[in-house]
């Protein structure tokens, strides 16, 4: 892998990427940090310059520049993946980013612009999807599905065989047990614990999960 890289927002999450991708030993090719806001992105203790909004891409074009998502996803937001849809309609490329201190078993596939994070385990079997996230310290368990855009939230354990949609958020330190299937834009609260299938776009939280209403 060669070319620039630019961190595309600069909050909490982006500080994480950014931390990662310096135990990567990436930070030379690091040229600053994009922001919707940049005015208001803080400090971030790697000296990487904030270089202004997404309207500076014109400068670093797709042939040379390569891009990092730094945006979260939250509950029912997905501006995380309609940016990487645009961009990468645009023909920039985003590598899938692995701590080195995350757990990934021999033979998983990890998608285009992927984040595992440190302390994430990634058993046999499973597969993380393009632009998903698997969190600080988040477990999937052998035979696990992370679908594209979905992310699994820190401390969340996703048992044997589970399937996480497209555009899921699993919350932090929820679990689902073994061969659940939680659809796609579903939302499952932080310290659920999921024992049945999730529908589409579903919201479920407690012990035993349950849907929430609209």
């Amino acid at each position: 892998m060669s070319g620039k890289l630019l961190v595309l927002g600069g909050g909490g999450h982006a500080q994480v990427v950014m931390e990662t991708m310096i135990s990567l030993a990436w930070q030379e090719r690091i040229v600053g940090i994009l922001d919707a806001d940049p005015d208001h992105v803080p400090e971030n203790p790697f000296a990487i310059p904030v270089l202004g909004t997404d309207a500076e891409l014109e400068h670093f074009p797709p042939e040379s520049t390569q891009l990092v998502n730094g945006l979260g996803a939250v509950g029912k937001d997905h501006h995380r993946e309609r940016l990487f849809l645009r961009l990468q309609k645009q023909g920039y490329q985003f590598p899938s980013l692995v701590h080195p201190d995350a757990v990934v078993a021999r033979g998983v596939r990890v998608g285009a612009g992927a984040q595992i994070m440190a302390g994430a385990v990634v058993q046999v079997g499973s597969v993380v999807g393009e632009n998903a996230i698997v969190n600080t310290g988040a477990v999937v368990d052998h035979d696990g599905a992370v679908g594209a855009h979905a992310h699994v939230g820190p401390g969340a354990v996703l048992c044997g065989g589970v399937t996480v949609d497209e555009g899921a958020l699993v919350g932090a330190g929820a679990t689902v047990i073994q061969g659940v299937h939680v659809g796609h834009h579903a939302v499952v609260g932080a310290g659920a614990v999921v024992v049945r299938n999730v529908a589409n776009g579903a919201r479920m939280a407690g012990v035993p999960a349950r849907e929430l209403p609209e």
